[in-house]
Protein backbone atom coordinates (compact mmCIF):
# COMPACT_ATOMS: atom_id res chain seq x y z
CA UNK A 1 0.00 0.00 0.00
CA UNK A 2 1.34 3.44 -0.91
CA UNK A 3 -0.19 5.27 2.11
CA UNK A 4 1.60 2.61 4.47
CA UNK A 5 4.97 3.13 2.31
CA UNK A 6 4.54 7.02 2.86
CA UNK A 7 3.42 7.26 6.91
CA UNK A 8 6.64 4.48 7.14
CA UNK A 9 8.99 7.31 4.88
CA UNK A 10 7.61 9.91 6.71
CA UNK A 11 8.33 8.90 9.91
CA UNK A 12 12.55 9.30 9.09
CA UNK A 13 11.79 13.46 8.94
CA UNK A 14 10.24 13.18 12.40
CA UNK A 15 12.05 15.01 15.29
CA UNK A 16 12.13 11.77 17.33
CA UNK A 17 14.34 10.31 14.52
CA UNK A 18 16.51 13.58 13.63
CA UNK A 19 17.54 14.73 17.20
CA UNK A 20 19.37 11.45 17.51
CA UNK A 21 21.04 11.40 13.89
CA UNK A 22 22.18 15.75 14.69
CA UNK A 23 23.18 14.62 18.21
CA UNK A 24 25.40 11.27 16.75
CA UNK A 25 26.86 13.54 13.94
CA UNK A 26 27.70 16.67 16.80
CA UNK A 27 29.67 13.73 19.17
CA UNK A 28 31.18 12.11 16.35
CA UNK A 29 32.33 15.70 15.20
CA UNK A 30 33.43 17.09 18.45
CA UNK A 31 35.24 13.15 19.15
CA UNK A 32 37.17 12.83 15.83
CA UNK A 33 37.37 16.37 14.13
CA UNK A 34 37.46 19.44 16.54
CA UNK A 35 35.07 21.15 19.19
CA UNK A 36 34.81 23.87 16.62
CA UNK A 37 33.39 22.45 13.69
CA UNK A 38 31.27 20.16 16.59
CA UNK A 39 29.64 24.09 17.31
CA UNK A 40 29.39 24.94 13.31
CA UNK A 41 27.30 21.71 13.13
CA UNK A 42 25.07 22.89 16.34
CA UNK A 43 24.34 26.20 15.19
CA UNK A 44 23.59 25.03 11.36
CA UNK A 45 20.74 22.64 12.86
CA UNK A 46 19.53 25.11 15.77
CA UNK A 47 19.20 27.97 13.15
CA UNK A 48 17.50 25.90 10.97
CA UNK A 49 15.22 24.31 13.55
CA UNK A 50 14.64 28.29 14.90
CA UNK A 51 13.82 29.65 12.00
CA UNK A 52 11.06 26.74 11.55
CA UNK A 53 9.71 27.22 14.66
CA UNK A 54 9.04 30.98 15.12
CA UNK A 55 8.04 30.47 10.89
CA UNK A 56 4.83 28.29 12.77
CA UNK A 57 4.46 30.29 15.01
CA UNK A 58 3.91 33.40 12.66
CA UNK A 59 1.56 31.73 10.44
CA UNK A 60 -0.25 30.04 13.20
CA UNK A 61 -0.43 33.17 15.61
CA UNK A 62 -1.39 35.06 12.62
CA UNK A 63 -3.48 32.64 10.40
CA UNK A 64 -1.89 33.93 7.08
CA UNK A 65 -2.10 31.77 4.45
CA UNK A 66 0.00 33.44 2.34
CA UNK A 67 0.64 31.05 -1.44
CA UNK A 68 -0.83 28.83 0.10
CA UNK A 69 1.68 28.45 2.99
CA UNK A 70 -0.27 27.46 6.86
CA UNK A 71 2.87 26.26 8.26
CA UNK A 72 6.56 25.34 7.05
CA UNK A 73 7.01 22.09 6.68
CA UNK A 74 9.65 20.77 10.27
CA UNK A 75 9.87 17.42 8.51
CA UNK A 76 11.36 18.75 5.76
CA UNK A 77 13.72 21.41 6.62
CA UNK A 78 14.83 19.13 9.38
CA UNK A 79 15.46 16.56 7.24
CA UNK A 80 17.42 18.58 4.61
CA UNK A 81 19.97 19.33 7.35
CA UNK A 82 20.07 16.70 9.37
CA UNK A 83 20.17 14.21 6.34
CA UNK A 84 22.57 16.77 4.45
CA UNK A 85 24.75 17.06 7.24
CA UNK A 86 25.52 13.24 7.40
CA UNK A 87 26.23 13.41 3.53
CA UNK A 88 28.61 16.09 4.00
CA UNK A 89 30.20 14.41 7.20
CA UNK A 90 30.25 10.48 4.82
CA UNK A 91 31.85 12.48 2.03
CA UNK A 92 34.09 14.31 3.96
CA UNK A 93 38.02 13.60 1.78
CA UNK A 94 36.22 11.13 -0.56
CA UNK A 95 37.01 11.22 -3.95
CA UNK A 96 34.01 13.23 -6.22
CA UNK A 97 32.18 10.74 -7.87
CA UNK A 98 31.55 9.12 -4.35
CA UNK A 99 30.84 12.66 -3.02
CA UNK A 100 28.20 12.83 -5.87
CA UNK A 101 26.61 9.35 -5.72
CA UNK A 102 25.76 10.16 -1.47
CA UNK A 103 24.61 13.31 -2.13
CA UNK A 104 22.20 12.50 -4.59
CA UNK A 105 21.15 9.49 -2.51
CA UNK A 106 20.59 12.50 -0.17
CA UNK A 107 18.66 14.65 -2.28
CA UNK A 108 16.40 11.90 -3.12
CA UNK A 109 15.40 10.99 0.42
CA UNK A 110 14.56 14.14 1.95
CA UNK A 111 12.60 14.58 -1.74
CA UNK A 112 10.75 11.78 -1.05
CA UNK A 113 10.30 12.65 2.64
CA UNK A 114 8.81 15.82 1.43
CA UNK A 115 6.51 13.87 -0.73
CA UNK A 116 4.89 12.07 1.94
CA UNK A 117 4.25 15.19 3.84
CA UNK A 118 1.95 16.17 0.94
CA UNK A 119 0.53 12.82 0.06
CA UNK A 120 -0.31 12.48 3.95
CA UNK A 121 -2.02 15.51 3.75
CA UNK A 122 0.15 17.42 5.95
CA UNK A 123 1.33 19.95 3.95
CA UNK A 124 1.13 21.86 1.12
CA UNK A 125 3.85 21.63 -2.03
CA UNK A 126 4.52 25.22 -1.06
CA UNK A 127 5.33 24.33 2.38
CA UNK A 128 6.87 21.40 1.47
CA UNK A 129 9.11 23.67 -0.85
CA UNK A 130 9.61 26.43 2.51
CA UNK A 131 11.12 23.82 4.31
CA UNK A 132 13.41 22.37 1.66
CA UNK A 133 14.59 26.16 1.36
CA UNK A 134 15.39 26.64 4.77
CA UNK A 135 17.15 23.34 5.61
CA UNK A 136 19.20 23.79 2.69
CA UNK A 137 20.27 26.91 3.73
CA UNK A 138 21.44 25.46 7.19
CA UNK A 139 23.17 22.84 4.87
CA UNK A 140 25.05 24.87 2.54
CA UNK A 141 26.57 26.64 5.31
CA UNK A 142 27.77 23.89 7.07
CA UNK A 143 29.15 22.35 3.83
CA UNK A 144 30.95 25.56 2.91
CA UNK A 145 32.57 25.56 6.13
CA UNK A 146 33.25 21.91 7.37
CA UNK A 147 36.61 21.74 6.19
CA UNK A 148 37.68 17.80 7.61
CA UNK A 149 38.90 15.18 5.91
CA UNK A 150 37.70 12.22 8.63
CA UNK A 151 34.87 10.46 7.99
CA UNK A 152 33.10 7.64 10.29
CA UNK A 153 34.10 4.17 10.07
CA UNK A 154 31.12 1.41 9.14
CA UNK A 155 30.33 0.42 12.67
CA UNK A 156 29.65 3.66 13.64
CA UNK A 157 27.64 4.53 10.50
CA UNK A 158 26.02 1.03 10.84
CA UNK A 159 25.07 1.58 14.62
CA UNK A 160 23.92 5.04 13.54
CA UNK A 161 21.20 3.55 10.91
CA UNK A 162 20.16 0.64 13.40
CA UNK A 163 19.04 3.07 16.24
CA UNK A 164 17.44 5.67 13.48
CA UNK A 165 15.55 2.60 11.63
CA UNK A 166 14.25 1.12 15.14
CA UNK A 167 13.09 4.47 16.52
CA UNK A 168 11.53 4.69 13.08
CA UNK A 169 9.73 1.68 13.62
CA UNK A 170 8.02 2.61 17.18
CA UNK A 171 4.82 4.02 16.67
CA UNK A 172 5.42 5.68 19.97
CA UNK A 173 8.54 7.33 19.01
CA UNK A 174 5.98 10.10 16.90
CA UNK A 175 6.58 13.37 18.37
CA UNK A 176 4.86 16.51 16.98
CA UNK A 177 5.18 19.66 18.51
CA UNK A 178 2.22 21.49 15.90
CA UNK A 179 -0.05 21.64 18.81
CA UNK A 180 1.47 23.76 21.09
CA UNK A 181 3.59 26.04 18.42
CA UNK A 182 -0.20 26.81 17.17
CA UNK A 183 -0.67 27.45 20.78
CA UNK A 184 2.20 29.32 21.69
CA UNK A 185 1.32 31.49 18.36
CA UNK A 186 -1.68 32.40 19.78
CA UNK A 187 -0.74 33.12 22.86
CA UNK A 188 2.05 35.41 21.51
CA UNK A 189 0.07 37.25 19.14
CA UNK A 190 -2.86 38.14 22.00
CA UNK A 191 0.01 39.43 23.78
CA UNK A 192 2.59 41.18 21.20
CA UNK A 193 1.63 43.31 17.84
CA UNK A 194 3.45 40.69 16.00
CA UNK A 195 0.82 40.60 12.48
CA UNK A 196 1.46 42.67 9.54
Amino acid sequence: NSMLFARFLTEFGNVAVLTPLCIAIAVWIALEVSHRAAVLWLCCVGAVTLITALAKLWFAGCHYDWSHIHSLSGHTSFSVVAYGGAAVVLTAGAPRPKRWTIGLMCVVWVIGIGITRVALGAHTPQEVFSGWLVGGMGIAVFAYYYRASQRPGRYSIAATAALLLLIALIPQAHLSFEIYLRWLGRWVVARLPICL
